[in-house]
């Protein structure tokens, strides 16, 4: 029985770091565009829209809420928006 086996050789090796190095500045990128551009909505608080989304959510019920997180060709409106005002409510 033969097994084969890919061995890498010195290029393969040398370009190693420079695809980590790529990868990791590339994430960095991607970080910085999100802190810079996201990062003021924490300071936002809630406007007049959001209670009634939390309420709406709320008499809906869990329950349907985790069934169109799975079914997601369905109407039911913004279901991980349904997570984030429960769990501000569960918070509250």
């Amino acid at each position: 029985m033969c097994v084969l086996t890919r061995s890498s050789g010195p290029e393969e090796r040398a370009a190693q770091p420079r695809f980590r190095l790529l990868y990791v500045g590339f994430t960095a990128i991607v970080l910085l565009y999100f802190v810079r551009f996201v990062g003021p909505g924490i300071y936002g608080g809630l406007n007049n829209y959001d209670p009634m989304n939390i309420y709406s959510f709320w008499i809906r019920g869990p329950g349907q809420l985790i069934r169109n997180l799975v079914l997601f060709f369905t109407t039911y409106g913004r279901p991980m928006g349904g997570v984030y005002f429960g769990l501000l409510n569960t918070a509250s």
